[in-house]
């Protein structure tokens, strides 16, 4: 999945960037040479939002608690899953500056980022009385607080930008981590013996969530707009990677990359 999931990233960002770059490179040949931006955007200050969806591929190993006690000397069940996918949405309210007659954009966000992600063991399980021929599947939802702040470069006189950005991941929900025990029906246990009936069972758990700090590398294009009669806007669809410091690392190193895809409103202020 990990394959795809990049072969569909790269095909979208190639889309991106080189629809704007193909598609008005004549136009903005034909520009006045003298002209830094075609969209004749004159404000150097911009109040707005974005919002946004994701796609996750995920990677590493993430271990999760599922029966017994954590006091010392008690006895603790531990199951181990690798991988896994997932998605999630997010909203920031942005402000940014425009540099008069420079190529240069400057953009800070904070807001909120919600994901959600599973991950499921490779091999069947086989633990006592506990688990007879068991999958296990971990569950991670979790909320964020980000701030961000990147840097654009224009690309041509007619919108299009690259983007380059770091972002902080600050977890404050997370309650509803889970684990699923998945006993396989019809499939002889590890040791041999008969597997247990088809049965999901699922335990409340938890994950150690880390703050991450991530780079994020983009593409978009601007467009101005007259929205609600009110003019001097730009709506900006864009799409971005994101990579970051692990999701947790405790007790192992779970991790993601994901593909942003949304769109920003911004008014400029006189």
């Amino acid at each position: 999945m990990s394959v795809r999931f990049f072969h569909i990233a790269a095909l979208l960002m190639a889309i991106v960037v080189a629809g704007p770059l193909s598609g008005y490179a004549q136009q903005a040949n034909k520009l006045d040479a003298g002209s830094a931006d075609s969209l004749f955007v004159n404000e150097t200050w911009w109040l707005g939002g974005r919002v946004y969806g994701t796609v996750m591929q995920q990677f590493g190993r993430l271990t999760m608690s599922y029966a017994g006690s954590t006091a010392p000397g008690a006895t603790g069940l531990k199951a181990t899953m690798d991988g896994g996918s997932g998605y999630g949405a997010g909203f920031q309210a942005v402000v940014e500056y425009r540099a008069p007659d420079r190529p240069w954009t400057f953009v800070g966000g904070i807001g909120g980022e919600y994901r959600y992600a599973t991950a499921e063991s490779s091999t069947l399980v086989s633990e006592g009385i506990y688990a007879f021929n068991a999958r296990y599947e971990g569950v991670s939802s979790v909320l964020y607080i980000a701030p961000a702040f990147e840097a654009r470069l224009r690309l041509s006189k007619v919108g299009a930008y690259a983007m380059i950005g770091m972002q902080v991941d600050i977890p404050v929900l997370g309650e509803e981590s889970s684990l699923w025990q998945h006993e396989e029906a019809n499939t002889p246990r590890p040791n041999g013996e008969p597997g247990f009936p088809n049965t999901s069972i699922k335990f409340r758990s938890s994950i150690d969530y880390s703050t991450r700090i991530g780079l994020q590398l983009g593409v978009g294009h601007d467009f101005m707009v007259g929205l609600f009669g009110y003019r001097k806007q730009l709506i900006t669809p864009f799409a971005s990677i994101y990579v970051g410091t692990p999701i947790t690392s405790n007790p192992t190193s779970w991790n993601n990359a994901m593909l942003r895809i949304g769109i920003m409103w911004r008014k400029g202020i006189d």
